[in-house]
């Protein structure tokens, strides 16, 4: 974190990638890997324009569709470096009557991508 934590913007349009290319750290997209990949593409030559590679910044995405290790595979061939996973139910009623579904969910995601997707 020298000299600031790490610093993420999001967005699709030519403004925002300007923006990551030339102040952050990285980019956060919630996309599908195809998605993923054609940012990453319009990324790449704004890094060029200040002196920068995609190896020296991050890509994270955030699916907003079920995740499985395949698609984990998709999002690290697309270029991303990390995945959040999100955990999202309709009120917080739902929530609270539901958080024994939501820690087998995180059980289930642990064993079924996270430990796998560590070897990839």
């Amino acid at each position: 974190q020298h000299p600031h934590p790490s610093i993420y913007s999001g967005g699709e349009s030519l403004a925002a990638f300007r923006r990551v290319a030339k102040y952050c750290d990285g980019w956060y997209g919630v996309d599908r890997p195809d998605e993923v990949q054609a940012g990453v593409d319009k990324l790449k030559p704004l890094l060029a324009e200040y002196g920068l590679t995609m190896d020296e910044i991050k890509i994270h995405a955030a699916p907003l569709q079920d995740v499985t290790l395949d698609t984990v595979k998709q999002y690290r061939d697309a270029g991303a470096d990390q995945i959040n996973l999100v955990v999202s139910r309709d009120t917080l009623a739902d929530l609270s009557d539901t958080l024994d579904d939501v820690k087998r969910e995180l059980d289930q995601w642990a064993n079924e991508l996270v430990v796998p997707g560590k070897s990839l």
